[in-house]
């Protein structure tokens, strides 16, 4: 069900505290992560941070692009700690979801990498901003010791980097390089000292460097020493060299998991089926010795050298979720743990790939799509790219489910539905549709428009939308949406999804018809509506707007709700619309989306006791597009008293009763996704994750009221750079903070992360600001508590 969730809302209210003597503006609050960590993990590596520790890094398919934690390796109770994004790679830095690779050098504790323009960065824990090396066409990068190698294009550039990170050109880099026309990877042989170059495809490239990498000249070239294999259909994909030189190839034929090996430098190789299905991964990685070791790639191992016959899929005994076919670590310090990916995020085993448990705790990278919740807000479920989760007293202690994947294959999830009367029926959909009855422990496919007489593509479609009519629990709407030309249609279960049938829009035969956004329905004069919002697409029309579906004995009267007799002014209105909101209290409909030429946000209401037409609010204070952005208001909701909240791409605005204008709430960095939003409680479902954000008290006090009943801070005043206490009378869960001057600027907003806390006190790092008075604003996750001022020398 798309409604109600764009989870940010903003609020500026105006404010004025007695004690303080001046009025300024406050928005929501500091955004609170909720407990639903993980996302789609790129690229694993790490490295001996102490003897007893390692310090891990991932990327992401996420706008926090790389994110870094400690695990302590050599107790006796090995851990992993909670990760922290990088602050360099963190979603206002615009480095995106495409970071493949991640090169460490020890001695300065500095990380490599390329961006998308293949550009090689590089940065460490503490930086603010990634240093550009100035080092371009750069497809792949490895360091080996104090040496790094950057190539791409045909060239290699190659040299040496010291303690400070400084990077000194080898004598005469660059040098020419081997071409490919697939990615390729760059391996350094433990034993040999020579470096390999990989390229995967049906029919692989190999090729050796003839000098050792340390020795590296502008007359260093490359052999081509590609294998001859026999498999057929096979795409290899990965290539590694084991303590003991043997060669590894990892491939797979679209069903099953290939291995190849070879024990005399590639000459010939041993190839296999696993008959472990999936695809293949990029890497290998292996623990233990040169006479005993353990090979891991994608999302298995083998216990004995790679051989036939010794190969398991991660989790053997117990998995959190499932083993996902991606990039593999074997820890520095123990080897023992291995590190891999999993459906839910980032999976780690202490006991060599036995076990599998949840490393994901601080990843921020779960791209949330979709929520419901009862009404009671105490149970809820979401839907993301990282499977569905429900939670459980959201509204005291929330308890978040791990990822749940109802067909069990790693497939993200678009849409949501939870039957209003039964929180353990719920419906999800990515390109089909499945249904839980009890909580997710089991699911059924109810339906899929793959299937004769619809024939739906199985790629680009997607389930866009789910809705249980809350009047009649056996009626389930499915909007669908087809990426590309293709127009997708809704879809009609009237028996709780056990048959389902096709409601023509605007086509009158075939079932292309529109591609839906979202559905809402509401009971109008004792009949059960539906309102449907489209995409329109200027390039190729067919249908537009919102669509009404009036349920008769027998079947669904269609009419289009935006004509000129359903609308305020008497004219057509010609819009695609992303997201509709029935709100109870004004007894209205919502909608949000895109004028026909994408120009600007719009937004509409329908009062359904009052004119029964559809009106436009007021544009502006909306942002207007740009030659390379579309803006697009992407979900609306109404307070149900006097306050619309709209998201457009990373910002939210709202629109109070009797308004000229939209205000500009709160805005989440620059190519985050809000893709939700839900009153109630303030949260917001994004492309990082899902966040709570406080709705701002209108409440004043005086400073004695303020420490007497909440708080008090120590020392204050505070030195900038030291840190400051603040103490509770209560306990407070997950407080954040936010400072701003005496004129409401914000100055420093403490994530989180940034906050050290206990049961009844909290600490947060001084900015280096100037000196003076300023105003510390401490938040829940549902509201704004009180401000004090503070003093900073």
């Amino acid at each position: 069900m798309k409604k109600k969730h764009l989870f940010l809302l903003l609020l500026l209210a105006t404010l004025s505290f007695a004690f303080i003597e001046f009025t300024y503006f406050s928005t929501l609050g500091v955004p609170t992560v909720e407990d639903v960590y993980g996302g789609r993990i790129n690229y694993i590596n790490g490295y001996k941070f102490h003897a007893d520790s390692t310090r891990i890094f991932v990327s992401t398919q996420s706008a926090n692009s790389v994110f870094y934690a400690d695990a302590l390796t050599n107790g006796s109770t090995p851990l992993i700690k909670k990760f922290k994004v990088v602050p360099s790679l963190d979603n206002t830095q615009n480095f995106g979801s495409g970071i493949q690779n991640i090169q460490i050098h020890e001695n300065s504790e500095s990380i490599y990498f390329t961006n998308s323009s293949n550009e090689l960065y590089s940065t460490n824990i503490t930086n603010v901003t990634a240093n550009n090396t100035g080092i371009t066409g750069v497809n792949q990068v490895i360091i080996e010791g104090n040496y790094i190698f950057a190539a791409g294009s045909g060239q290699l550039h190659f040299g040496t980097l010291d303690a400070s990170n400084s990077y000194t050109a080898g004598s005469g880099s660059s040098i020419s390089f081997p071409s490919f026309t697939d990615l390729f990877y760059i391996i350094i042989q433990p034993t040999s000292n020579k470096m390999y170059v990989f390229g995967k495809g049906s029919s692989p490239k190999l090729y050796v460097s003839t000098d050792d990498y340390t020795s590296f000249s502008r007359s260093t070239t490359f052999t081509d020493i590609s294998p001859t294999l026999t498999s057929s259909s096979v795409n290899w994909t990965a290539f590694g060299i084991a303590p003991d030189g043997r060669f590894f190839i990892g491939g797979n034929n679209n069903t099953n998991k290939f291995i190849g090996y070879s024990d005399d430098s590639g000459t010939t190789y041993t190839e296999f089926d696993t008959t472990i299905s999936g695809t293949s991964g990029t890497n290998f990685d292996f623990s233990g010795t040169s006479s005993s070791y353990y090979v891991l790639t994608a999302s298995m191992f083998s216990n004995n050298k790679g051989i036939t016959g010794t190969w398991s899929k991660f989790g053997t005994i117990s998995h959190y979720t499932h083993p996902n076919d991606g990039a593999v670590f074997v820890d520095s310090n123990n080897s023992n743990i291995f590190y891999s990916t999993s459906d839910q995020g980032l999976g780690i085993s202490y006991n060599q790939g036995l076990n599998i448990s949840s490393a994901d705790e601080g990843i921020e990278a779960v791209q949330v799509n979709d929520l419901e919740m009862t009404s009671d807000k105490k149970t809820g479920w979401i839907a993301s790219k990282s499977g569905v989760r429900k939670v459980t007293d959201y509204d005291t202690t929330p308890v978040w489910t791990n990822s749940i994947w109802p067909n069990g294959d790693g497939s993200g999830y678009f849409s949501i539905a939870m039957k209003p009367s039964n929180d353990a029926t719920a419906y999800a959909g990515n390109v089909r549709v499945y249904k839980t009855t009890d909580s997710g422990v089991s699911w059924t496919k109810v339906f899929t428009p793959e299937i004769s007489p619809y024939n739906y593509p199985g790629v680009g479609t997607m389930i866009s939308a789910l809705t249980i009519c809350p009047f009649d629990e056996n009626i389930v709407f499915a909007g669908v949406e087809i990426q590309g030309t293709d127009k997708g249609g809704l879809f009609v279960s009237e028996d709780a999804g056990n048959t389902w049938s096709q409601v023509l829009l605007h086509a009158s035969s075939g079932s292309n018809d529109v591609d839906v956004r979202d559905i809402s329905f509401t009971s109008e004069t004792g009949t059960t509506i539906a309102y449907v919002g489209v995409d329109y697409d200027l390039s190729a029309p067919t249908g537009r707007s919102i669509y009404k579906l009036e349920q008769t004995s027998s079947s669904w009267s269609v009419s289009q709700d935006m004509n000129a007799g359903t609308t305020s002014t008497g004219t057509t209105i010609v819009v695609s619309i992303n997201d509709l909101d029935y709100d109870f209290n004004t007894n209205t409909v919502y909608a949000t989306g895109t004028d026909a030429g994408t120009n600007h946000p719009v937004s509409y209401y329908k009062p359904l006791g009052g004119t029964n037409l559809w009106s436009v609010n007021t544009t502006s204070g909306f942002p207007t597009s740009t030659a390379t952005n579309n803006k697009q208001g992407k979900a609306i909701v109404n307070d149900g008293i006097n306050t619309l909240y709209c998201a457009v791409d990373n910002e939210i605005y709202y629109l109070t009763g009797g308004a000229a204008s939209w205000v500009l709430g709160y805005s989440y960095p620059v190519g985050t996704e809000i893709n939700c939003l839900f009153y109630d409680e303030l949260l917001v479902g994004t492309g990082t994750g899902l966040y709570a954000q406080a709705d701002p008290s209108l409440q004043t006090a005086s400073v004695s009221d303020v420490e007497s009943s909440l708080f008090t801070t120590y020392p204050n005043p505070s030195k900038k750079g030291n840190y400051l206490t603040i103490n509770f009378k209560t306990q407070i869960e997950n407080p954040t903070f936010r400072i701003t001057n005496l004129q409401g600027k914000l100055v420093k907003e403490y994530q989180k992360n940034e906050v050290i806390n206990t049961l009844k006190s909290s600490k947060i790092k001084v900015p280096e600001i100037t000196s003076g008075m300023y105003l510390l604003s401490i938040y829940n996750k549902k509201r704004k508590l009180v401000s004090k001022k503070i003093v900073v020398d």
